[in-house]
């Protein structure tokens, strides 16, 4: 998907997930990026002020697309003070933190630079460079933390996911199935117990699931049962269980 940085003119680097965006002017001014990563397309997007999925038909007309510019020197974690002169070529560094390191530690082995934190914050309010570098020295601070609140919020809210999804994974792997599971008549009317399986995304129950559902659930993971309906609900369930969580 193309993402438009609708507030840019000139080349823009951004970096999300450990991956590098360059938004860069088009043949009609407008400055996209290709962005190919579903979390970095909804991180983007989630910053309406500045992001949006990019239509040429209804893109307002840039008058004069600026040409390429390279790009500003990685930000220090000082503020870098501007100079007013009348070579106005190059795109204006913008100002850092006072009190921030040039490496931010986010959690779980996750870091951040001061240079891709600014810009980071700096799309998240809206501002272009002047407006970013002309506000207040505590607001600019409290707008480059509140980007690593949220950016920390983030990395442990998927790791943390991560952890739960392997962790229901090993214990799946590792419950045996009871003898009294698969008893009964029929076992249409009794739940299986400990047959939980996962994806890696969602926890699922073949021990609950009738014998329809246990069957189009084979037929999606590509386990052949046996046809028919002299075999018992418990005894499909048991068959499917055992396919899905055969070590390789």
């Amino acid at each position: 998907m193309q993402i438009h940085a609708y507030r840019r003119k000139e080349p823009t680097p951004v970096e999300l997930f450990g991956k590098n965006y360059l938004f860069t002017p088009n043949p009609a001014g407008h400055c996209v990026a290709d962005v190919a990563d579903g979390r970095a397309i909804a991180r983007l997007l989630s910053i309406p002020e500045a992001y949006r999925e990019y239509d040429a038909a209804t893109a307002p007309a840039v008058s004069s697309a600026p040409a390429p510019a390279p790009l500003a020197t990685p930000i220090a974690s000082a503020p870098q003070a501007t100079t007013e002169t009348d070579d106005d070529d190059g795109p204006e560094p913008l100002k850092g933190s006072d009190y921030l390191p040039a490496v931010i530690e986010l959690g779980y082995g996750k870091t951040v630079t001061i240079g891709e934190l600014v810009a980071l914050a700096q799309a998240r309010a809206g501002l272009d460079a002047e407006e970013w570098n002309l506000n207040d020295d505590e607001d600019r601070e409290s707008l480059l933390q509140d980007q690593v609140d949220a950016m920390r919020a983030e990395v442990s809210a998927i790791a943390k996911a991560e952890e739960a999804a392997e962790e229901a994974a090993a214990r799946a792997a590792s419950t045996p199935v009871p003898p009294a599971a698969v008893g009964g008549d029929d076992g249409a009317d009794t739940p299986t117990t400990g047959m939980v399986v996962t994806n890696g995304e969602q926890s699922i129950d073949i021990g609950a699931m009738t014998a329809a559902q246990v069957r189009a659930f084979a037929a999606e993971a590509g386990v052949e049962l046996p046809k028919g309906n002299s075999v018992k609900v418990a005894d499909l369930r048991t068959m499917l269980y055992q396919a899905l969580t055969k070590p390789a």
